[in-house]
């Protein structure tokens, strides 16, 4: 789990908590006009390795709270929705191959990246990067504790299991029943505090 925050109205942070599940699994906090995301669709990806080199991207959107409104349909669902724009094959039609649209004028006088979406923005910062990095160049900083974390995190479990210890994650269903959440807080409510019961998702019905 990673929180960030900013100011909000004085006396107050906007925090905003993601969620990686074992093993692949991101969950963005939903985005909008609100105090609280109890309410609120939340969207998320599947990072599935395909070999060394290369990631299919599965990316969802939820809304186990209250049914979508249109527009929200609209924005997630389909080829060219927010996760958008894909070929027949969902492959996505901006890449590397086509500089992923970017357009200047829209550099200039709208976005810092001159490309349309924040999906296909961060998918040009992830893969111009190159399939494989060395991380050894690279200069972390205090801000960064939420990567150092994760790779830790990442070559413990690989270590274990190489050894023949399976993650507990893989016995523990219950260990998935979370939410990714966005919350105003009283500046000295702590977040892990404060979002608590935004963080849970509802116990399963009986039987399942």
């Amino acid at each position: 789990m990673i929180a960030a925050r900013r100011n909000a109205e004085p006396g107050y942070y906007y925090w905003r908590v993601t969620q990686f599940l074992l093993p692949f699994y991101t969950m963005i906090p939903p985005v909008g006009a609100f105090k609280e995301s109890s309410r609120e669709p939340y969207d998320g990806h599947a990072w599935v390795p395909i070999d060394d080199h290369t990631t299919w991207t599965w990316s969802f959107s939820a809304s186990p709270s209250r049914p979508y409104s249109d527009e929200e349909r609209e924005t997630r669902g389909g080829r060219n929705g927010f996760w958008g724009p894909v070929d027949e094959a969902y492959l996505p039609l901006l890449s590397a191959d086509n500089d992923y649209g970017i357009d200047r004028e829209k550099q200039r006088n709208d976005n810092f990246t001159g490309i349309t979406g924040i999906p296909n923005q961060d998918a040009a910062v992830q893969e111009s990067m190159g399939p494989v990095v060395d991380r050894s160049k690279e200069n972390l900083g205090h801000s960064d504790r939420g990567i150092v974390n994760f790779r830790r995190l990442m070559l413990r479990l690989a270590k274990a299991l190489a050894a023949g210890e399976v993650p507990e994650a893989a016995r523990r269903g219950d260990l998935y029943r979370v939410r990714s959440a966005s919350v105003v807080l009283p500046a000295d409510v702590p977040v892990e505090t404060g979002a608590a019961g935004l963080l849970k998702a509802a116990p399963a019905p009986a039987g399942r």
